[in-house]
């Protein structure tokens, strides 16, 4: 895929029910560590969240991806959280690449000095991606989240500015 057919923007109200149906394919799911089975509403309101920006990867005007990144506060302002999801039709292609880069320099923009993630330790491509973008693992939780009725160890992994 060439860079210029990816197209990022800022999300829309009416990108919901298709980032909704990204996030619950059973191939994105299984590496969520959010509860997959949100309505359209609350996927909304969850990534259009005021103390957040989601951006969204389109391509030929559909959304294939979302990243957002949410400041946090008090005596943890100078850093921030990312989540992240691409459609599984559209793994492997730099939309990850281009959705990370963007919500990295949204994260300097706003003078961060941290992000953070998490990520389940099996999830190798997203872990790859990642390390690509410079972040390091700076521990492992261990069963922090459920797949199924098995718990899964995750990994936080942070960039610092």
């Amino acid at each position: 895929m060439q860079k210029n057919e990816i197209k990022i923007r800022t999300m829309k109200k009416d990108d919901a029910q298709d980032l909704r149906n990204i996030w619950i394919s059973p191939e994105v799911t299984k590496y969520t560590l959010s509860r997959p089975n949100l309505t359209t509403a609350q996927t909304r309101k969850r990534l259009m969240n005021p103390d957040s920006e989601s951006i969204v990867a389109l391509v030929e005007n559909t959304p294939v991806g979302v990243a957002r990144l949410t400041k946090f506060h008090g005596r943890r302002n100078h850093s921030g959280e990312i989540v992240m999801f691409i459609s599984k039709d559209f793994q492997s292609k730099g939309i990850g690449t281009t959705l990370l880069n963007k919500v990295i320099q949204i994260a300097k923009k706003k003078k961060l000095k941290r992000v953070q993630l998490g990520v389940n330790v099996d999830n190798k491509k997203a872990i790859g991606l990642y390390k690509k973008m410079g972040f390091k693992i700076e521990g492992k939780l261990k069963k922090d989240s459920q797949r199924g009725n098995k718990l899964i160890d995750n990994y936080c992994m942070a960039k610092l500015f």
